[in-house]
């Protein structure tokens, strides 16, 4: 399920667990990146960090993620656009759940935007223009 999702079906983020593994999803506008953990999380609370960093200045440029599991080595990525403005209008950011329209969509499977199963205890953005 869903643990944090910004945005929606025309562009927005998700960090999600499908399958017990700890995931990323970057959606433009309906190309979508996703990054899951080379390890499935183990039994009790972990941790997943996102750091994106900005490739550079101006609108829209890409930039390169990783997601971090438990302070392990992280799986990365390169996104080479990223929306140059705001996701929606309308969409919000969900904590355990995706209400709006789907971040993720059905590539994850169609129950992928439900709620998550297990403690979401701490959701903690931090947003660094430097980077």
């Amino acid at each position: 399920g869903v643990i944090f999702a910004q945005g929606g079906r025309f562009g927005g983020w998700a960090i999600f667990v499908e399958d017990g593994y700890a995931g990323y999803l970057y959606n433009d506008l309906g190309e979508r990146k996703v990054l899951k953990s080379s390890q499935p999380l183990p039994p009790g609370s972990s941790t997943i960090v996102v750091d994106f960093r900005y490739d550079g200045e101006g609108k829209g440029a890409g930039g390169d993620v990783n997601l971090i599991v438990n302070e392990e080595t992280p799986v990365s990525a390169h996104i080479s656009r990223t929306i140059p403005s705001q996701f929606s209008i309308d969409e919000g950011a969900d904590v355990a759940c995706d209400r709006g329209s789907p971040v993720v969509g059905r590539q994850l499977g169609p129950h992928r935007n439900s709620l998550f199963t297990g403690e979401v205890k701490k959701v903690t953005l931090e947003i660094n223009p430097q980077r």
